[in-house]
C-alpha cells in the first residue's frame, strides 16, 4: 500500500486502483461510534460506526469481508473512512462507489478508477 490518490492523472500523481488492493474512501455523516468521539474531538483512535453499513461497486454490495473497517478517521474531527478490499474480479474501468448508512445512501457518480493491468503497489 503507498496511499497514492486513485484517478487517471487527475489530481496530478494519482493512478487506478488494482483489482484486490485496499481503497481508503472518506466521508461525513455517519453517526456515532464505538468508542464514542465528542463533536470537534481530534480522537488519537479509530472508532468504529455503530450504525448498519454497506458499501455498494456499480450497485453490487461487497461482502461484508471486503469492508475492512468503517468508523472515524483517527486525528480528524468529524470526518469518517471507509476501507475496502477492492474484488479480485474488477476489470479496467470506473466503477461507481456509494455507501448505504442506515438506509441513506451517499451521492451517485463518485468513482474508482481501476487497472486490471496494473500490478499492485
Amino acid at each position: 500500500v503507498d496511499f497514492s490518490v486513485v484517478g487517471r492523472g487527475d489530481p496530478a500523481g494519482s493512478r487506478p486502483a488494482v483489482p484486490g488492493e485496499v481503497v481508503i474512501l472518506f466521508g461525513t455523516g455517519f453517526g456515532p461510534t464505538q468508542p464514542p468521539v465528542g463533536t470537534g474531538e481530534l480522537p488519537p483512535f479509530a472508532a468504529s460506526a455503530l450504525l448498519s453499513h454497506r458499501v455498494f461497486l456499480d450497485g453490487q454490495e461487497l461482502a461484508p469481508e471486503q469492508v475492512l473497517y468503517f468508523g472515524q478517521a483517527p486525528l480528524f474531527a468529524g470526518l469518517h473512512q471507509v476501507n475496502i478490499v477492492l474484488p479480485e474480479s474488477l476489470g479496467t474501468g470506473d466503477y461507481e462507489v456509494r455507501v448505504e448508512v442506515s438506509g441513506a445512501l451517499s451521492q451517485a457518480g463518485v468513482v474508482i478508477a481501476v487497472d486490471a493491468n496494473l500490478e499492485e503497489r
